[in-house]
């Protein structure tokens, strides 16, 4: 419980405490499990104080001295440390919801479990910082300092640490989730059995850097948020096979792009078209199959064939896997649709004899209609 005799200094105002602290240096002052809520302590000298379960809502300590003070279990959702010093100052297991320590000096402090929701700490000195269980969900930390930070089995899930420094932190077992890593400086960071999800890695610094002392996991959502730009020596570390490393631009958005295919197709050429969608399955392109068109359209497909021949077939469907991009479809119009005319003018002469069916090309098709 609180001293009442710091408590009845404290309510007398900023001017009174740090003359009183001055006079009695030796004094460490118990303000704990009292309600400070909203009051003006700004400037205050609070180094050294014991704080614990205090209620501390929509308290001002911008540029206050808490120096070594202790905070564990506090609830100071709201309030603002901006510019505060708070070096080695304990907060761990406290509420912080929506609270503001922007600017601050927190070099040593502690979090650990600590609930840092939509907290700010955009340009914060965190080095040395124990954030071990802590939950920084949404958090701001653009431009912190979190040099040697201890960040395992943190919860970092759609923060935004853009520009952070992260020299040498701790990220094993760490959850980044949806987080923004954009120009974010990774040099030489712990990792192991780190979650990346959905993150973008192709503007992180340093990631070839990293030290990993066990594999992690990296979302395919990351992959392709990255557009496939991580350094291959820091995907092989995680884990990620050779396989998929050699195969990582068709996991781009650009690279599912090009192996994708929409089939449709009339009564007659049905026979041509199931074969050409079980090879081009097979052969590992997404294709969609349309069964059937109403009457009334104008059909733009690709023919019915010799199938019989195995070398022709074969010409075709290796033909298509190469396709930039396939849409045979029903079209009401009168001409195809652009990304017909591109396989066309790209596959026309490997075709080896397949003809369109039930449709003449024109001209600017392709180089073998005439």
């Amino acid at each position: 419980m609180a001293n009442e005799k710091h408590l009845e200094i404290i309510r007398q105002g900023v001017e009174q405490w740090n003359q009183w602290r001055e006079d009695n240096p030796e004094i460490e002052p118990d303000l704990s499990d009292v309600d400070l809520s909203n009051l003006k302590l700004n400037n205050a000298n609070l180094s050294d104080t014991d704080l614990r379960r205090s209620i501390l809502k929509n308290t001002d300590f911008r540029g206050a001295n808490l120096v070594r003070a202790d905070l564990r279990s506090a609830s100071i959702n709201k309030a603002s440390f901006n510019l505060a010093k708070m070096r080695e100052a304990n907060f761990s297991e406290a509420y912080l919801r929506a609270s503001d320590l922007s600017e601050a000096d927190l070099k040593r402090a502690y979090f650990i479990r600590a609930d840092l929701v939509r907290v700010e700490l955009c340009e914060t000195d965190l080095t040395k910082a124990d954030f071990r269980w802590a939950y920084l969900i949404a958090t701001d930390l653009r431009m912190a300092n979190l040099t040697r930070a201890d960040l395992r089995w943190a919860h970092l899930s759609e923060s935004n640490l853009s520009e952070a420094n992260l020299r040498k932190a701790n990220l094993i077992k760490a959850s980044i989730m949806k987080t923004n890593l954009h120009h974010s400086d990774l040099k030489s960071v712990f990792l192991a059995w780190t979650h990346f999800g959905d993150v973008d890695l192709s503007v992180t610094k340093e990631l070839f850097t990293a030290r990993h002392f066990g594999p992690s996991s990296i979302g395919i959502d990351t992959i392709m948020r990255s557009d496939g730009k991580i350094p291959e020596s820091f995907l092989r570390e995680t884990g990620v096979s050779d396989n998929i490393i050699q195969n990582i631009g068709l996991l781009t958005e650009k690279g599912l792009s090009h192996q994708s295919c929409f089939i449709s197709h009339s009564g007659r050429d049905l026979e041509f078209a199931q074969k050409l969608y079980t090879d081009l399955q097979n052969r590992g392109v997404r294709c969609w199959f349309a069964h059937a068109l109403p009457p009334s359209s104008s059909v733009w497909a690709w023919p019915r064939a010799v199938v019989s021949s195995s070398q022709r077939w074969a010409a075709a469907s290796a033909a298509l896997v190469e396709a930039p991009r396939m849409s045979v479809t029903g079209n009401t119009s009168s001409s195809p649709s652009s990304s017909l005319m591109v396989s066309v003018r790209s596959n026309c002469s490997s075709m080896c004899g397949l003809t369109p069916a039930r449709m003449s090309l024109p001209p600017w098709a392709c180089s073998c209609a005439s």
